[in-house]
């Protein structure tokens, strides 16, 4: 989640939407989206046009120091009234306390955007301290997985449409936790939803124009194993076997782990698991391990992870024989229900 102690992403496009500047931003963090979306929403929002051409200055931090960001942020300018430069990959800059002498008395006209892709800064350096006093330090942090669905139904009504939970969950499981990805392909979705005057986005949509599968995909997988519907697991086994390059098994296997590990935290203490996921106890997440909880005792939940432990060292080759990927994880799924 984008954050930074008392303002919030939004928080920061309300403040460039009222001219409201700091002489320095740094974003920082290992979640691109938000860093790139302000960082765009500034070139976009400080000068015109016409303001650019003397007043807009793009550096890449390979290719400077601190120094020269000093340099260009001292320039007064020229006929508007701010300048703008912005840093890209400031990651790769070394000599952060060359900028502590500008901080003492920042130039009121300059604004300047530092983007830096790393998850961590060091703390230990008194610049970051300055920064803070004059201006602002932002962190963009990733979401965890349990978030992506919610985030998917706000972003998806951000831009004007409803998404239903299985098609935010299949979303999900197809994007990852990648918010530019996921963002670009319900962007494509909109446009296609505009032109035949469509509201919600639905699984139909998302196979259809995604290359996803509503009916085969982990999703599924999983909800046959938790309601014992042997012969749709084996079926969509089948499904992936056919198509291997939509279909990895590693995935299969993580998606799987990650499951059995939520539920056995999940039957260690219900409230607690959704108090510490930050869940809703109504949410489609909850609802498949209550039956999961019903039909796996924590002993067998056990018994599981262990097969998935298994299953993944036979993959890298340990005692697998002559089977093959697909071969194993039908022999685990096997196992996993009967």
């Amino acid at each position: 989640m984008a954050k930074q102690n008392s303002i919030s992403f939004n928080g920061i496009i309300r403040e460039i939407d009222a001219r409201q500047f700091r002489p320095i931003y740094f974003l920082y963090g290992n979640e691109p989206y938000y860093i790139d979306k302000l960082s765009d929403y500034f070139e976009e929002k400080v000068l015109t046009e016409e303001e650019k051409e003397f007043n807009h200055t793009l550096l890449y931090g390979k290719d400077i120091t601190a120094s020269d960001i000093v340099n260009n942020a001292r320039q007064y300018p020229s006929f508007a009234e701010y300048r703008l430069t912005i840093v890209r990959e400031a990651q790769e800059v070394r000599d952060w306390e060359a900028m502590l002498m500008y901080l003492k008395n920042p130039l009121p006209q300059s604004i300047v955007v530092i983007c830096y892709k790393k998850e961590k800064i060091d703390a230990r350096l008194k610049v970051f301290k300055e920064i803070e006093k004059v201006g602002l330090m932002f962190q963009s942090t990733k979401l965890y997985d349990n978030q992506i669905p919610g985030w998917i139904t706000d972003y998806a009504k951000s831009k004007g449409f409803a998404i239903d939970g299985r098609s935010a969950m299949i979303l999900t499981e197809f994007l990852g936790n990648d918010l530019m990805k996921i963002t670009n392909e319900i962007d494509k979705l909109a446009i296609i939803m505009r032109q035949r005057n469509l509201t919600t986005i639905t699984p139909e949509l998302i196979e259809e124009n995604i290359g996803f599968s509503k009916d085969y995909n982990n999703f599924e997988l999983i909800n046959a194993i938790i309601t014992g519907e042997v012969l749709k697991a084996n079926r969509i086994i089948k499904y992936f076997a056919a198509n291997p390059s939509d279909n990895s098994i590693a995935a299969t296997t993580a998606t799987l782990f990650k499951f059995f590990a939520d539920l056995m935290a999940y039957q260690a203490s219900p409230n607690e698991f959704i108090s510490t996921m930050h869940l809703n106890p109504y949410s489609k997440r909850i609802q498949e391990l209550g039956i999961a909880a019903k039909r796996y005792s924590p002993g067998r939940t056990l018994y599981v992870i262990e097969q998935l432990r298994d299953l993944d060292a036979r993959f890298k080759g340990f005692n697998r024989g002559n089977a093959s990927n697909m071969d194993l994880l039908k022999e685990t799924i096997y196992k996993i229900m009967h």
